[in-house]
């Protein structure tokens, strides 16, 4: 799979360096300054943008970045980070004039023959953060789906907005671990079955770390990506062959997005004639496993094919907490199918 290099520029009105927080728990990068997270000066995380006519209202670009703001306020377990979207009729954008622009930057401003998909412009005053622009590549075919397929052949502009969005807030690049806030394309990909572009727990923990939470929060989620590299991510290879009565042997991807360890949570394995995994799928075997807040981990899962399973092709996937047992913020992201079928004969 080809990757596609973000690139986010700061421009710092006061020493900001990345820094990896010391707080093994929460393993996001920020932007710093005297040793804390910059971030927004109300404190709260909530910050109003101006989308300008590349976004037109009731348009399916605007659709797609609306559901990357709803990513970070109503899918990032935990987080009081919130932003806000303020329809704006002209079509430029300019930096330093005190308003948060979210544009395609179509009269090219910027340079954008580096291939970045994506760029946000940051200000930053006595510590705290206090325009953010954001901009959006205007030479892409972009993918406008609010729930973006991995297969897709296009850019997804909900993927890519809910990356510089996070840098919009605090975030830096994260490329130590699976995370939205990889350097590269597909940034760790979507979750779950209705392929959600999410924030994935590293990110989750960061943006508490910097904004706070309230309470206790639960979030598992699966994947159907795998690390590759520093920054770099792909879809999880699917075997070829399957066996009736042999192995099904695969890598799975588990997330913990919310903020308290995760013990003795059960992920059962699925053959699916479809990518939707439910309970009622085909069932290969099951796992036992302990993460904690904040974590995101692939692990090898080992099932057996049912000898009396009929030929034919099917996907293989895995849904965690089947039984519904752990109370969560989001159920809708607990199974998922990985992107290739395997033939069973």
């Amino acid at each position: 799979m080809n990757h596609r290099q973000w690139l986010s520029m700061v421009a710092a009105l006061t020493l900001i360096q990345a820094f990896v927080a010391s707080d093994p728990l929460y393993a996001a990068q920020f932007f710093l300054c005297n040793g804390k997270p910059a971030r927004w000066n109300n404190g709260s995380g909530t910050v109003l943008y101006y989308p300008n006519a590349t976004f037109p209202v009731g348009s399916t670009a605007s659709a797609a970045l609306g559901r990357a703001r709803d990513a970070w306020n109503v899918f990032t377990p935990g987080s009081l980070a919130r932003i806000a979207l303020q329809p704006l009729g002209q079509s430029g954008w300019s930096a330093g004039n005190g308003r948060n622009d979210v544009a395609i930057d179509t009269g090219r401003v910027l340079d954008w023959s580096n291939g970045a998909l994506g760029v946000t412009v940051l200000r930053f005053q006595n510590c705290s953060i206090i325009e953010s622009d954001v901009l959006f590549n205007p030479a892409v075919t972009w993918n406008n789906a609010t729930n973006p397929s991995p297969l897709s052949a296009t850019i997804s502009l909900a993927d890519v907005g809910v990356h510089e969005l996070g840098h919009s807030l605090g975030l830096n690049h994260e490329d130590r671990v699976l995370a939205t806030m990889n350097s590269f394309y597909p940034n760790s990909g979507p979750l779950g079955n209705l392929n959600d572009p999410d924030p994935h727990a590293n990110d989750a923990a960061g943006m508490r770390q910097i904004y706070g939470s309230l309470g206790v929060y639960r979030d598992l989620a699966a994947s159907a990506f795998l690390r590759t590299g520093a920054g770099t991510s792909a879809v999880i290879p699917a075997p070829r062959l399957l066996l009736r009565g042999g192995p099904a042997v695969f890598p799975f991807t588990v997330s913990n997005r919310g903020n308290v360890e995760q013990s003795g949570v059960r992920v059962r394995l699925f053959l699916s004639t479809n990518r939707t995994i439910t309970a009622a799928d085909t069932f290969l075997g099951d796992h036992v496993i302990f993460f904690g807040a904040g974590s995101e981990a692939t692990f090898t899962a080992n099932g057996i094919v049912p000898t009396n399973m009929a030929p034919g092709f099917y996907f293989l996937g895995y849904l965690l907490d089947p039984t519904n047992s752990v109370f969560e913020t989001d159920e809708d992201n607990n199974g998922v199918a990985l992107t290739a079928a395997s033939e069973v004969r």
